[in-house]
């Protein structure tokens, strides 16, 4: 479900992140739109897919390493995990 929230205002995210970007410089997350939006769509592969060690990985294995692999995705997870409001 979080993925495809991230996918669904992942436009507004951007836009919001590179507003943010001179606060945000130094801490690894990509800012300029095309590597953000690479980073991003990297999360959400991961946050519908998996790790290696969650079980569902395999079900695309190739998308999954892949996304692992992009500059700045744990980074924006991080700070995405910080701004985004999640219903409790």
């Amino acid at each position: 479900e979080a993925g495809k929230t991230l996918l669904n205002n992942r436009q507004a995210i951007v836009t919001d992140t590179v507003k943010r970007s001179s606060s945000l410089e130094g801490k690894g997350i990509p800012l300029d739109e095309k590597n953000l939006d690479r980073a991003m769509r990297a999360l959400a592969t991961i946050l519908i897919y998996g790790t290696e060690d969650d079980g569902k990985y395999d079900e695309l294995k190739q998308a999954s390493s892949e996304a692992a692999s992009v500059n700045g995705v744990y980074a924006l997870a991080k700070f995405l995990d910080e701004r985004m409001c999640v219903p409790r």
